[in-house]
């Protein structure tokens, strides 16, 4: 990483695996969590790799919700695997309606979870509760004449 301000690198990081989705955890660059595609979750700080962890299915996204010190890493499949940071233990995963989970983020506002998945339905989810509260079937819309969006489409 590059700090363009004073032309300088700030740090840098060798993986074993590809990073498909990096979560900042802290406010400046200190902090991070990288998915990698070999089912593993590093967590780096200033010095470097951390902690290692590894998930039960192959991961395509994931998340951090602050005010509760979770991360949640969701993938193949219909569960979102949460990892509690403060505690350093994983807590029971949200099952969701989904086949498989694409993408995954948290209201800034209420704290809703929601999950975007490959049947084309969006489901949102209270982290307190684990229940599904609201479901938007987005590809049964998509697929209209005014968007024209193809057969079998995907969140």
């Amino acid at each position: 990483m590059y700090d363009l301000k004073e032309l300088s690198l700030k740090f840098s990081r060798h993986l074993e695996c590809e990073c498909v989705a990096m979560q900042m955890l802290s406010e400046d660059w200190t902090k991070v969590a990288m998915l990698l595609a070999d089912r593993n979750i590093e967590l780096h700080a200033q010095y470097g790799k951390h902690y290692k962890t590894r998930i039960p299915a192959y991961g395509r996204d994931m998340m951090f919700v602050e005010e509760i010190a979770e991360l949640v890493a969701c993938g193949m499949g219909s569960d979102a695997f949460r990892i509690n940071l403060e505690q350093g233990r994983f807590y029971a995963p949200i099952e969701t309606g989904l086949p498989g989970i694409n993408t995954c983020t948290a209201a800034n506002q209420h704290r809703l979870l929601a999950f975007g998945g490959e049947c084309g339905n969006v489901e949102c989810f209270d982290p307190r509760t684990r229940n599904c509260v609201a479901k938007i079937d987005v590809a049964a819309i998509a697929n209209n004449e005014s968007y024209g969006a193809a057969e079998g489409a995907e969140v």
